[in-house]
């Protein structure tokens, strides 16, 4: 990905079968970790951390232990000077973190590429979008899996999660060489994109003004 120089990302992926990465946690987050029922969501949930405080701590010149990874009020995890965000997902042989932080509004997201629901499309887009379901290069299941990864990764940015419907997000550009640009009332999304180890990842970023009509 071709992401601004102001964009700090850090990408992770260990076999299903390694212990998750618990030095670096704070009290609080192997609290939270004794809680997840299932192993797989304790490693996401390690390895994501793990990512994020490497992340920052390799543009502050902290030691990772060191960095202050908090939860904000709204759910986003936060550090102090920099927006934050944090994503994970699981394959059948990986678990897989990236963390992207900056100076300014910035989402990550990041989905395994699998069958869903043949109609998840309705929930992604509005329906003057329905045409990208035939238009894109991949099958039904891929496109929608990478429409949903691009609007969450925005909504992220945006820090509402899916407190704002993803169909409020509207293609300004479509998925197109690894870009897009969404549109969120009066805001503009820049997305970059890429495919690794059966994953989209995508990183939301850039908050400009549409040009005046």
């Amino acid at each position: 990905m071709r992401l601004p120089d102001d964009i700090l990302l850090r990408f992770a992926v260990c076999e299903v079968t390694a212990d998750p990465p618990l030095d670096i946690l704070s009290d609080e987050e192997r609290a939270r970790l004794d809680g997840f029922g299932s192993e797989k969501r304790r490693r996401e949930f390690a390895l994501g951390r793990d990512t994020a405080r490497r992340l920052v701590a390799g543009h502050t010149g902290e030691v990772p232990e060191g960095v202050s990874l908090r939860v904000a009020e709204d759910g986003a995890p936060e550090v102090d000077t920099l927006c934050l965000s944090i994503a994970h997902a699981s394959t059948d042989t990986f678990t897989l973190a990236g963390a992207v932080a900056s100076p300014l509004p910035v989402g990550i997201d990041l989905e395994v590429v699998r069958p869903r629901r043949p109609d998840l499309y309705r929930y992604i887009l509005h329906p003057d979008e329905y045409g990208l379901m035939q238009t894109l290069p991949h099958d039904h299941d891929t496109t929608q899996v990478l429409l949903w990864t691009l609007k969450e990764a925005a909504l992220k940015a945006m820090r509402t999660g899916f407190r704002v419907s993803p169909k409020a997000l509207r293609f300004v550009m479509p998925p197109f060489e690894g870009m897009a640009v969404l549109r969120h009332e009066d805001t503009l999304w820049d997305l970059q994109f890429a495919e690794v180890e059966g994953c989209f990842v995508a990183v939301a970023f850039g908050v400009t003004s549409p040009p005046a009509r």
